[in-house]
């Protein structure tokens, strides 16, 4: 995922470890669909702009500013997206914390007139 060598040498002491082991075998997925977005380049309009499905698109406010700034760009870039950071989570967000979230989301949705 583009860790330099020394810090996957520091992360295998932690004990998080093995619950980052325990989902290793998804990075290839997250990869493909990712793409070269995951470079961390400035996000391009293209296909994003072409996406008309409402889209709820989260961040933690304890979470690094390169996310806060690539969740910004991508709410940029869809036409019919909902920008919103979750207060207090992280990269990790907690289950309650995001079903929330996703439950605001949904009653907006279906609340809107056809």
């Amino acid at each position: 995922m583009g860790a330099p060598p020394p810090i996957v040498t520091l992360m295998r002491l932690v004990p998080f470890w093995k619950n980052l082991k325990a989902t290793a075998h998804t990075l290839p997925a997250d990869v493909a669909v990712m793409g070269d977005t995951i470079a961390g380049r400035p996000l391009g309009r293209h296909p994003w702009a072409q996406i008309e499905v409402p889209t709820l698109v989260l961040d933690g406010s304890r979470s690094p500013k390169a996310t806060s700034l690539a969740a910004d760009q991508l709410a940029d870039r869809l036409p019919a997206a909902q920008r919103a950071t979750l207060a207090g989570q992280g990269h990790n967000v907690s289950m309650p914390a995001l079903e929330q979230a996703i439950r605001r989301f949904a009653t907006e949705l279906a609340s809107r007139p056809d």
